[in-house]
């Protein structure tokens, strides 16, 4: 019998192991205790007056709360470990933030702590106090093999609840986006037509190609780009020349006209060629880097003073429109250079146009807003992105099947990413509402 057991004890310990500190803060947060009153390890009686608010930052876990221990009221902030060595691991002892702790909350008491005085930190063992039923219902979520942890419980969730969550995130990934052009925006002094082009070269590249696409809008200034806006011939050189693609020995004319072109104008303005490892296999030929580079050609020649653009559009139709592109003759019979194929159109497809309209105009106009505190801008990018349908692709349509309210917008299909990425992917379940509401 006994080595039939021992697998058992060990599994249990092993999860106890893996439990984590979210937990702890999840029932102070929710007051969920159980066998109360809570005491101090010195058996000193605890009422929360304030649980305080909880501190996504560096510093204390829960900041200016207030409690009493025994007759006394104190103010200050909670800290929470599993082990209240921990305090020591994260030299907590040295830090200014944590002076003003006034409890620490642990699920085991392995070492007294004591404050930078000399005073003992009073402390409060949560293990005891944690309901049974949640510690097990969060221990199953935190070792689901699901493909979310909640998923066997997703289609409980009152449907209110899920489209509260999804609302704030997709407000969380609009400032995720809208902090990358912003930093862009910082590094371009504060050009918002640079910083935008930039974003658009991420968005043209798709995953693939997103950081070599960037890179090689860098490397050619805005202001050469808008001398030579009126010719696609130039500005296909330029392009194609910075990405590293006219280095080749060509046998067609076109190829040979635009590298001798890009020699002319690299000499001129000085241009310091780049090494881009440009992505083909696996690619659809209308996605070869090739073609959208040439789309970005025909996009820079046939449209000016963008930004402006973007924040005077009144429907999303507008901002399509502006990806109805003409690329060169040239490249309706070729996607690579030098290599001739059946002649198509390379139009740039509804789903790409609105990919691009997702990942670099609404953030801009989320930016803009926050930059110039214009919150009609804000409100657009909303409106926008609740009037682009919802994105095809694999995760939309798994979420779908496991209960989660049908999607139609880009709006929903954006905040479920959000969720998917900065939540399910990491388990932070009890950081989620979604996941809140399953526990509760």
């Amino acid at each position: 019998m006994p080595k039939f057991r021992l697998p058992k004890l060990r599994q249990a310990s092993n999860k106890e192991k893996a439990m984590k500190e979210e937990l702890l803060h999840f029932i102070w947060r929710t007051k969920q205790f159980i066998h109360l009153p809570l005491r101090t390890t010195t058996e000193e009686e605890i009422t929360i007056i304030q649980a305080g608010t909880y501190n996504t930052n560096a510093g204390p876990d829960f900041l200016n709360a207030k409690i009493r221990i025994g007759q006394e009221v104190w103010a200050g902030h909670i800290e929470m470990h599993l082990q209240s060595s921990d305090w020591i691991k994260h030299q907590h002892q040295d830090d200014i933030a944590f002076q003003n702790v006034i409890l620490h909350v642990v699920l085991k008491e392995d070492v007294v702590i004591k404050n930078s005085s000399g005073a003992i930190i009073p402390c409060l063992v949560l293990k005891k106090h944690i309901p049974r039923r949640l510690k097990g219902q969060y221990l199953k979520m935190l070792h689901s093999r699901n493909w979310i942890a909640c998923q066997s419980a997703l289609p409980n969730v009152p449907k209110e609840k899920i489209g509260f969550w999804l609302d704030r995130m997709v407000i969380e990934r609009l400032e995720e986006k809208t902090n990358q052009l912003l930093e862009r925006l910082k590094k371009n002094q504060f050009d918002w037509e640079t910083s935008l082009y930039h974003s658009l070269g991420y968005s043209f590249g798709l995953k693939v190609n997103a950081d070599a696409f960037e890179a090689l809008m860098q490397s050619i200034p805005l202001t050469i780009i808008a001398k030579h806006q009126n010719s696609l011939l130039q500005l296909e050189a330029l392009l194609f020349g910075q990405a590293g693609m006219l280095e080749d020995t060509f046998e067609e004319g076109y190829p040979n006209k635009l590298k001798k072109e890009y020699q002319f104008l690299k000499h001129k303005y000085q241009l310091q060629g780049i090494v881009i490892p440009w992505k083909f296999m696996r690619m659809r030929p209308a996605n070869f880097p090739s073609i959208r580079i040439a789309q970005m050609a025909a996009f820079l020649f046939q449209t000016h003073h963008l930004v402006s653009k973007v924040l005077a559009a009144q429907a999303v139709k507008e901002l399509v429109n502006l990806f109805d592109l003409q690329v060169s003759l040239y490249w309706k019979t070729h996607y690579q250079l030098d290599k001739a194929s059946i002649k198509r159109a390379k139009k740039a497809g509804i789903q790409f146009r609105r990919n691009v309209i997702i990942n670099s105009f609404i953030p801009l106009l989320f930016a803009y807003a926050k930059a110039r505190q214009l919150p009609q801008y804000q409100e657009k990018a909303l409106a926008f992105l609740s009037e682009i349908p919802c994105e095809k692709n694999v995760l939309i349509r798994r979420f779908e099947a496991i209960g989660m309210p049908k999607v139609d917008s880009a709006y929903q299909s954006q905040a479920l990413l959000q969720l998917k990425k900065r939540y399910c992917d990491i388990q932070a379940c009890l950081s989620c509402a979604i996941g809140h509401e399953v526990l509760k």
